[in-house]
């Protein structure tokens, strides 16, 4: 067998199945991130998953670290690992992102921290105990922040839940049409290789009749021969 008869690669089915992977993967990845959105907008903010919160930006006092309208997430960590200079994001009189200036002990070994914005006109807040804080915040994300926008957004969330709905409805219908596409090309295979199949057994049987008739022809060369010899020894003797 050449290397020619082996399965041919087709780049362009290679590509549209990556295409089709990655979409998939983008679809989910966008439907997880608006349901945590949603989630953490929902709750205030009181739910964490893995320890982690997502938040935005309503002031202008972290500046120009954060801007108003960035998304932050946080992550749960022992107050014992806190330093100074973190930023933290605590629950006040509402929830709020500062960051630590000073952090005190108490004589029962309670943590009690100091924070403010970054902003030069920024005030110190009141003392902050541990059980207040949500935790430290470790990225800002301008895709989150982009999402944020379109999970709170009425009209975005009707387009999301119209693209949801095609992309469900595409994924049910196209393994349909996938296996009508299989099976009709098993049954041409089916139908090519009973036709090879025909062949070959009518090749054998052509060759088995061959076969059969140069059986018959030796069989009256050699009798031909024999007469002939026979009179040969018939006109000796006479």
């Amino acid at each position: 067998m050449s290397k020619d008869d082996g399965p041919k690669i087709n780049p362009k089915k290679i590509i549209k199945v990556i295409f089709v992977i990655l979409y998939q993967v983008l679809v989910i990845i966008a439907l997880l991130l608006t349901l945590v959105i949603v989630l953490q907008k929902v709750s205030n903010s009181n739910k964490s998953i893995g320890g982690y919160r997502i938040f935005r930006v309503i002031t202008g006092s972290m500046e120009p670290e954060y801007q108003v309208g960035e998304v932050v997430i946080s992550k749960q960590i022992s107050p014992k690992d806190i330093k100074i200079g973190d930023d933290i994001v605590y629950l006040g009189d509402r929830v709020i992102m500062h960051n630590v200036i000073g952090i005190d002990k108490e004589e029962n070994g309670d943590l009690i921290f100091h924070a403010k914005g970054l902003q030069s006109d920024s005030f110190e807040d009141p003392n902050i105990r541990e059980e207040q804080i949500y935790g430290i915040v470790k990225y800002k994300s301008a895709l989150l922040t982009i999402l944020y926008d379109l999970a709170t957004n009425i009209y975005s969330v009707f387009f999301i839940i119209i693209v949801l709905v095609l992309n469900v409805f595409v994924a049910f219908n196209t393994p349909k049409k996938a296996k009508k596409h299989k099976v009709r090309k098993i049954a041409n295979t089916y139908d090519e290789l009973e036709e090879d199949i025909y062949e070959e057994n009518y090749e054998e049987e052509i060759d088995e009749e061959i076969d059969e008739d140069m059986e018959e022809v030796e069989e009256d060369i050699e009798e031909f021969e024999e007469y002939i010899d026979e009179d040969i020894e018939d006109e000796d003797n006479t």
